[in-house]
């Protein structure tokens, strides 16, 4: 993995663990509790980065970092104030489906999807040479996407469940 790459990558692993280490600080009732009985208990919403960043590595199952070698990265205005409202958590931003928990599980069950999913997802970071190589082609409303946009987008994701995380 390309050093820039890997220190970024490497410092957003180091909060996974450790929002998820906040989580099991908890009490188990307060795990799974919505809070205001709406929105995602602390449980889900680790879970919710495991759907999150598994809907992402279908995308790089789809189409390889190495697949993508020749063209030029290009996020869209929709990416990029997605990201900017992610990093700045003043009001909520909404998800879509397939990144809702429907089901319910226990915070190591959540924690080892999100795991297994990361894991992925760094296979994928080691096929590019550099940060602003392409990476990833998103659904046509976000474009193709370089390392370093994903991982702006892993951050801000991260900034803005921290910062909202569910006081239950």
């Amino acid at each position: 993995m390309h050093p820039e790459v890997a220190k970024r990558f490497e410092g957003i692993e180091k909060r996974r663990k450790a929002l998820v280490d906040r989580v099991r600080a908890l009490p188990l009732d307060r795990q799974n509790a919505k809070p205001g009985g709406k929105g995602f208990s602390p449980v889900e919403v680790v879970q919710h980065f495991a759907l999150a960043e598994a809907g992402n590595v279908k995308f790089l199952r789809k189409t390889p970092p190495e697949t993508l070698k020749g063209r030029k990265a290009h996020v869209t205005g929709i990416f990029r104030l997605t990201v900017r409202s992610m990093a700045n958590p003043v009001k909520a931003v909404g998800t879509v489906g397939t990144m809702v928990p429907k089901t319910a599980v226990t915070i190591e069950e959540a924690d080892k999807q999100w795991e297994e999913v990361r894991r992925e997802t760094a296979f994928y970071l080691e096929q590019v040479k550099g940060p602003t190589d392409p990476f990833i082609k998103f659904l046509f409303f976000f474009g193709l996407g370089s390392a370093n946009d994903y991982l702006d987008l892993m951050e801000a994701h991260l900034t803005y469940h921290e910062a909202r995380f569910p006081q239950v």
